[in-house]
């Protein structure tokens, strides 16, 4: 009996160290791009886990802020507002370059969860401030540079 108690630990203590250096979570990286002349300042998502965080339960983006989210290859991806406290302009990028803009997206809409379904293929999606895109006249083919 004493033997089996401790077989029974060392399973569960195997099993609970083991899964302690498989975590999905990482610390989030920071990065620095340019877009229009403009330097933004822009939290990096680049796994599962930081891509279906998002923003998310975030009150607000400082004015040069935002959030690229960063993917291994080409495809359409939606993206949706889900526990979203403020609108954003959802901006999607082929190989750095802009290939479609959704401008001040609402976090409700008709008290739904909003959706955004792009047209275009990309391997990256800039979030940031509504209404950044029109204020900086953000057009398609815009290029975006990653400084450090």
């Amino acid at each position: 009996m004493k033997k089996l108690r401790y077989i029974i630990i060392f399973i569960v203590l195997t099993v609970v160290v083991s899964g302690c250096g498989n975590s999905t979570k990482k610390e989030i990286q920071q990065k620095s791009i340019l877009l229009k002349g403009e330097k933004i300042y822009v939290e990096l998502a680049d796994t599962d886990y930081l891509r279906t965080r998002g923003l998310s339960y975030g009150t607000s983006l400082c004015e040069d802020c935002g959030m690229l989210f960063v993917f291994d290859a080409y495809n359409y991806y939606s993206f949706w507002m889900n526990e979203m406290n403020f609108p954003l302009d959802i901006i999607y990028l082929k190989d750095n370059k802009v290939v479609e803009i959704f401008e001040s997206v609402p976090v409700k809409t008709n008290d739904k969860t909003t959706r955004v379904y792009p047209e275009s293929e990309a391997n990256g999606v800039l979030e940031l401030n509504a209404g950044w895109s029109k204020t900086h006249n953000l057009q398609i083919g815009d290029n975006l540079d990653i400084l450090d």
